[in-house]
């Protein structure tokens, strides 16, 4: 426990750090504080992926909003690795050293550039700890808490809900498909 502690304050120092110094930025804050019910939010947490005999680990920041995603990942060290723009024109991908890519979905961008696929466009469901529409298989504790599903090719096991805001949301969860392991830690959720 006291590793996730060093972690969290070490995460918290960089994020100051990388605010007055990163090329890759969250935009400004624009709009309504909406509740986090109405699926707009802000996020922090860590993020562990495994791919092939890759592996990666760090931190990530993400902005979502009905009809846009900006998400920010960052090394272990706060190092900005990458900057994902999702909007209805298309899904944009920006690395520290200023190089962008454009694609139709944020999977098929993410495997190309980052090496494994970050499904974004089901991830803001299941980050509120709710299937995306379309079909899904799907599991239930005994006090209504989603603990499984099975969606869009990919299966995601929640391994902890804490309350937020009056809510139950997820703060750890393990997503895999054929190819590749996540594992995500929600720290903090904000209203965007």
């Amino acid at each position: 426990m006291r590793f996730f502690s060093i972690i969290r304050k070490s995460a918290i120092c960089l994020l100051f750090l990388l605010s007055a110094c990163a090329s890759l930025t969250l935009p400004p804050e624009t709009g309504t504080n909406a509740p986090l019910g109405e699926h707009s939010y802000v996020l922090s947490g860590r993020i562990g992926v495994i791919h092939n005999k890759n592996s990666f680990s760090g931190f990530l920041t993400w902005r979502h909003r009905r009809n846009e995603d900006v998400v920010l990942i960052l090394s272990p060290l706060g190092q900005g690795v990458a900057r994902i723009e999702r909007s209805n024109s298309g899904v944009t991908l920006e690395t520290a050293d200023g190089k962008k890519w454009v694609a139709a979905s944020t999977d098929v961008l993410t495997r190309r550039i980052l090496g494994w696929p970050l499904p974004l466009e089901g991830l803001h469901y299941w980050v509120m700890g709710q299937p995306a529409p379309g079909h899904v298989l799907t599991r239930f504790d005994h006090e209504g808490h989603l603990v499984h599903l099975e969606q869009q090719g990919w299966v995601v096991d929640y391994t902890g809900y804490r309350r937020q805001g009056g809510m139950m949301l997820p703060s750890s969860m393990i997503l895999t498909c054929p190819e590749v392991r996540v594992k995500l830690i929600i720290d903090r959720w904000a209203p965007a």
